[in-house]
């Protein structure tokens, strides 16, 4: 008799499947590309100058929109946070110094924080299944 896939792989699968349809469909509401790359191309951007982020970011704000106050131009993520939304682009080029990036920067960096959400969303739901998590559970 043929092995058969029950319970928890079935779950396991059906879950990754779906994270792949999401990751290969470009979610135009998302706050991905004006949040996370927005955040991860402003972090290269301080580092190649030797400024603080926090700072790059507040400035960048405050040329798009003058009359924006000062609490509108702060980070409104943690460090940790920030950490993460530039964790993908480290495998990228480096985006340019100044100016609007290039689309094709912009959708590289934000394919990239895709899959990191994608391998992310996998090693969670590994990880309750190997702890002994049921098919229900999971």
């Amino acid at each position: 008799m043929a092995n058969r896939l029950t319970g928890k792989p079935i779950v396991v699968l059906v879950f990754a499947v779906s994270r792949l349809v999401i990751v290969s469909c470009d979610q135009r509401d998302s706050t991905l590309a004006e949040v996370n790359v927005r955040y991860a191309i402003e972090a290269q951007r301080a580092a190649s100058q030797g400024i603080s982020f926090y700072r790059l970011h507040e400035e960048n704000r405050r040329l798009e929109d003058p009359s924006s106050l000062a609490v509108e131009r702060v980070v409104e993520y943690p460090p940790l946070t920030v950490l993460w939304m530039k964790a993908p682009a480290w495998f990228l080029a480096a985006a340019p110094k100044s100016g609007p990036a290039p689309d094709g920067y912009v959708k590289a960096v934000k394919r990239a924080n895709q899959i990191a959400m994608f391998l992310v969303d996998l090693c969670g739901v590994g990880l309750l299944a190997l702890i002994g998590a049921t098919a229900g559970q999971l």
